[in-house]
């Protein structure tokens, strides 16, 4: 089951430190906009939003199946 997140002042439009903050790297941005159906950080990324979060399990396994050669 995924976490919560609100979105508040460093982490508008900031995805990157969201990634960082909760799995300690900014690597997993992108994962956090494709789970949550963002495509503009600027105008959807915005303070007062409730964003879920995967975990790093979940984020794991969906790299691992989708990056099959």
């Amino acid at each position: 089951k995924p976490s919560k997140f609100l979105v508040t002042g460093k982490y508008v439009s900031r995805p990157d430190l969201i990634s960082y903050s909760v799995y300690g790297s900014s690597d997993y941005w992108w994962m956090i906009c494709k789970f949550n159906g963002i495509c503009d950080v600027f105008n959807e990324l915005v303070s007062g939003v409730v964003i879920d979060i995967p975990s790093i399990i979940d984020l794991n396994n969906f790299i691992a199946n989708n990056s099959k050669k």
